[in-house]
């Protein structure tokens, strides 16, 4: 008997616990929700029911944007499509002065290893975050992947290269953090 497996870490969730949240419905309602969350691998917007505590599905297509209380904040989540024949996702919005930076998040899912001779030794399966970074520029329809260097994002706004890099080197920015960038 091979009891080493310890079981699942992480969750397919954005974030680990659900949160209170509001959803803005394309029939111009807004409803109000004690426990919401976005499950990112599967593009679903889910709720637990307050009366049986059992997890259930929002229709995404009926839901223009929802946002989410993350402690001192709410975070709004908008659908966008990343590619022309692509399926509509909801991205985290972090910025939008003119131009929109969203925030595009991801779960990989990692297998157990334990058996054989050159195993990674890990004993559970794992959700993974990983995120990606986007922006539209003012004006534009277009949606671009963000290239977190900084050669690629002077490449992503010729006509500001010279005030981008006084403002990256004169404040000292890790674009690699996703709030510099």
């Amino acid at each position: 008997f091979d009891d080493r497996y310890e079981g699942v870490k992480g969750t397919p969730y954005v974030f680990e616990q659900f949160r209170q949240g509001e959803v803005f419905l394309k029939s111009k309602k807004k409803v109000v929700v004690k426990e919401l969350n976005y499950n990112c691998m599967e593009n679903e917007i889910v709720y637990l029911d307050p009366a049986t505590k059992v997890t259930r599905l929002m229709n995404r297509f009926k839901v223009d944007l929802f946002m989410l209380h993350d402690g001192t904040e709410m975070i709004t989540f908008v659908p966008v499509k990343l590619e022309e024949d692509a399926e509509t996702i909801f991205a985290h919005v972090l910025y939008n002065k003119g131009s929109m930076v969203y925030k595009v998040y991801e779960k990989d899912w990692v297998k157990a290893n334990y058996e054989g001779g050159y195993s990674a030794d890990r004993k559970y399966d794992e959700f993974v975050d990983k995120y990606n970074l986007y922006f539209m520029k003012e004006g534009d329809k277009v949606l671009y992947k963000a290239k977190k260097s900084k050669k690629q994002m002077l490449a992503a706004f010729p006509e500001q290269e010279k005030e981008i890099s006084s403002f990256i080197k004169s404040n000292k920015l890790d674009l690699k953090n996703e709030e510099s960038l």
